[in-house]
């Protein structure tokens, strides 16, 4: 995410709140872009997202490009407003995740450059879609 673009996205995080760079004409997108996907528009309000939506896609990692604990899952997570957002799956059995499972967004610990970033952990007792 470009700086500027991303501010108000990392200002959000840093208080554990996710929230979605939303167009006039009702399009959500993330990550944040200088123009709207659906119509072109420039002009963009941001809103605070359910936190809830459904694993994409998702894959569990063994070796680690970054030196983070493994294993771990890299995942594509579907939100119920439409935008998709890479993150990881945290507080999950690894061997239960699956594609379609409904997750809610929560935070992890800060980075090396003090940020805070959304992660998603499963919805218990939650059904999978078909």
């Amino acid at each position: 995410m470009t700086e500027p673009l991303a501010a108000p996205f990392l200002e959000a995080a840093a208080q554990e709140r996710l929230v979605l760079q939303v167009c006039g004409c009702g399009h959500a997108q993330l990550p944040p872009r200088a123009r709207c996907e659906a119509c072109g528009r420039t002009a963009f309000e941001w809103r605070e997202a359910a936190g809830t939506g459904r694993i994409a896609t998702f894959s569990v990692l063994h070796r680690s490009p970054d030196q983070r604990p493994v294993p771990y899952v890299y995942a594509l997570v579907e939100l119920d407003e439409g935008p998709r957002i890479v993150t990881n799956i945290v507080g999950a059995d690894l061997a239960a995740v699956r594609i379609g499972q409904p997750v809610r967004v929560t935070f992890g610990p800060a980075d090396d450059d003090g940020r805070r970033w959304p992660v998603f952990a499963p919805v218990p007792g939650s059904k999978l879609r078909h």
